[in-house]
């Protein structure tokens, strides 16, 4: 019987053995890791938004050269049966005026590259006399062209 009971002490300190160095071998290396590093900080401010992009355009330029002072323009655009047709919004006075001669330049999107025929009309005012029609033109063909016209006022 005392063999019995020594064989039964071994065992249970042998399973006690084997369970502490379970519960070592659990515990120990998640007693041993570092504790993990701060993040970094935010950063408080916002990073620049990127710069929006332009519309696709391009310009037309009416050169009108002598004392333009009062000088009034429209552009017409010319349709299928050739009649010509005021186009809304592109109307004023010159926007430059120089010491010899003056500018109107009006903007158009892409939508409108390569259309036409177009021409310009000069009045000597708004509601005025006709003094100067140029040959017609087509708008541009591509992003940043500027078309020229140029009329002459002198008969």
């Amino acid at each position: 019987m005392e063999k019995t009971r020594h064989v039964t002490r071994r065992a249970a300190t042998l399973i006690m053995c084997i369970v502490g160095v379970l519960l070592a071998a659990v515990w120990l290396p998640s007693a041993t890791h570092a504790a993990p590093a701060a993040l970094p900080p935010r950063p408080t401010t916002q990073p620049p938004s990127p710069t929006p992009k332009p519309p696709a355009g391009a310009y037309i330029a009416l050169r009108v050269p002598s004392d333009s002072e009062g000088l009034w323009t429209v552009v017409q655009w010319q349709d299928a049966l050739g009649d010509w047709h005021d186009v809304e919004g592109w109307r004023g006075s010159l926007a430059e005026l120089y010491v010899d001669w003056g500018r109107q330049t009006w903007w158009l999107g892409s939508e409108h590259f390569g259309t036409g025929p177009f021409r310009w009309l000069v009045y000597d005012g708004p509601a005025g006399e006709l003094l100067a029609t140029s040959e017609p033109f087509y708008m541009p063909q591509s992003s940043g062209e500027i078309v020229r016209v140029e009329v002459s006022l002198q008969p």
